[in-house]
């Protein structure tokens, strides 16, 4: 399993380094995947499974089935997010990420950037020092 980097709270692959034009490729995955999360929500189980969906012991049955497919299924394409954030930015020339990092850095002098695939394996946060 390949773990990428959270790149929400990430100290190196962080989505507030991003170039504007890298941000709008990520808005435009974001929106994508809030519909298809947002679908879960509209299904109507009546139309998917007809008159057995009215049936309390079924009903509670697929709330949990479709609760749980949603969590997988926004924590896959959270995996995907990090996985795409981590490759525009590996693909950012090294000058232009240090720009965009220190600007990061000065506009956000509050949030604390972390080494996240560190927290994962350890369980410490470690925040930089910058």
């Amino acid at each position: 399993m390949t773990m990428f980097p959270d790149c929400r709270n990430d100290d190196a692959y962080n989505e507030d380094f991003l170039s504007e034009m890298d941000r709008q490729v990520v808005s435009g995955f974001d929106i994508a995947a809030e519909v298809v999360e947002n679908c879960f929500d509209n299904l109507d189980d009546e139309d998917l499974f007809g008159r057995i969906a009215q049936n309390e012991m079924v009903q509670s049955l697929i709330e949990t089935i479709k609760n749980n497919f949603r969590d997988e299924l926004a924590s896959w394409l959270e995996s995907e997010r990090n996985m795409l954030i981590t490759s525009l930015l590996d693909g950012t020339e090294q000058e232009e990420y240090d720009k965009l990092r220190a600007q990061a850095l000065k506009e956000h002098p509050d949030k604390e950037y972390y080494d996240t695939r560190k927290f994962m394996c350890t369980g410490k946060k470690e925040f930089r020092k910058e």
